[in-house]
């Protein structure tokens, strides 16, 4: 009866409310995480720095993209580049 009077729950809003920060900070902590990293590393691992930095900010647009891409470069791609950067910084 409450939420009739007053509109949708505080738990409903409070989701929301993280979904939206999420869509929209781990695109933009992904796109610093790999303009921070070498573009040799990337070609290494078999990537490309110059796409991921356009996927991730098209990302921004369409935020599920964005939540499935950033999350697929941090969980997959990073570790890789990673791996190589550690390679040629030696």
């Amino acid at each position: 009866m409450l939420a009739m009077i007053f509109g949708p729950s505080m738990g409903f809003v409070g989701f929301g409310l993280v979904l939206m920060v999420l869509a929209y900070a781990l695109p933009i902590m992904a796109i610093v995480d790999v303009s921070g990293k070498s573009r040799v590393a990337f070609y290494q691992a078999d990537s490309s720095k110059t796409a991921w930095i356009i996927v991730l900010a098209i990302g921004l647009l369409f935020w599920p993209l964005g939540i499935v891409s950033s999350a697929y470069y941090f969980l997959g791609v990073r570790r890789r580049v990673l791996n190589f950067q550690k390679g040629s910084d030696l």
